[in-house]
């Protein structure tokens, strides 16, 4: 409705709210402007046409007319619908259990997560193994990773995958990398410089990718390299473009040619010449 034009959508949003409230759903097989106000909206009919203006009542609504509106609303029509969404949510409901397969999850089961995205076919499917805390009363899990530390946020059963590590693999010591500051060896032998969070420069260590439990840090290092290569190649064919900017405007100055320069002698020449003469 805005053609694109995102700046202008204050202009129509009160049209697209009415027709919002205008639609009829299926759940409740009512218009929410029905429910709020215990009446249908006004269509868009021109009024001063008489045989509409017919249609309208007389007289406005009473107050006593208005409380029998709203009892009739609260003791008839509300209860129904709650009775028929309770119904559209259990069908719903059994569906999907019909078609997905419900695990329960029990504390301190190892899982995966799968991740949301990939930019390409070398990238993971899942990243972990994190551990099972507890299951929320809305079915979701919440998970801590090798750390101790709490996930961001809780997890649907559909983004898990359960795995089996080693046990001796849980009491291995972890620390969070801060930064990658460079690499070393050619593939299948190269090894990451590491810089660990808390603490100095001095503490840096030389680890392999086997040695990180995800492979974010060493996505962001090389993201990094690539983004600060694309940076030189574009100085660099800026440092060309006003090499040859330069050049032009040099070579665009007039050329003294040879005979240029012997007119201009001659005329120095003739002008001694005068000065003799007067001087004489």
């Amino acid at each position: 409705m805005v053609n694109s034009n995102s700046n202008d959508w204050d202009d129509v949003l009160p049209i697209v709210q009415l027709a919002s409230n205008y639609k009829i759903r299926h759940r409740s097989k009512s218009a929410p402007f029905s429910l709020m106000f215990a009446r249908r909206l006004n269509s868009f009919e021109d009024y001063d046409d008489q045989s509409i203006a017919d249609t309208i009542p007389n007289r406005p609504v009473t107050e006593q007319e208005l409380i029998e509106r709203t009892d009739r609303m609260y003791q008839i029509v509300f209860p129904a619908i709650r009775e028929r969404t309770q119904k559209i949510i259990e069908e719903a409901s059994k569906r999907f259990n019909d078609k997905n397969m419900i695990i329960d999850l029990p504390k301190d089961t190892a899982v995966m997560v799968r991740l949301p995205g990939r930019t390409s076919k070398l990238s993971p499917l899942y990243e972990g193994p994190y551990i099972v805390v507890r299951k929320t009363q809305g079915g979701s899990y919440v998970l801590k990773d090798e750390q101790n530390e709490l996930l961001h946020r809780e997890y649907v059963p559909s983004e898990l995958k359960v795995v089996s590590i080693d046990e001796t693999a849980i009491e291995d010591t972890y620390y969070e990398v801060e930064d990658i500051r460079d690499h070393r060896g050619g593939p299948g032998q190269r090894e990451y410089l590491v810089k660990w969070a808390g603490y100095g420069e001095r503490e840096n260590t030389w680890e392999k990718a086997s040695s990180f439990s995800s492979t974010v840090p060493i996505d962001k290092y090389w993201l990094k390299r690539k983004e600060l290569k694309e940076l030189e190649q574009a100085r660099k064919q800026k440092m060309i473009a006003n090499e040859k900017d330069y050049t032009k405007k040099t070579s665009a100055r007039p050329n003294v040619t040879e005979e240029n320069k012997n007119h201009k002698r001659k005329d120095m020449v003739q002008d001694s010449t005068v000065l003799r003469k007067i001087s004489a």
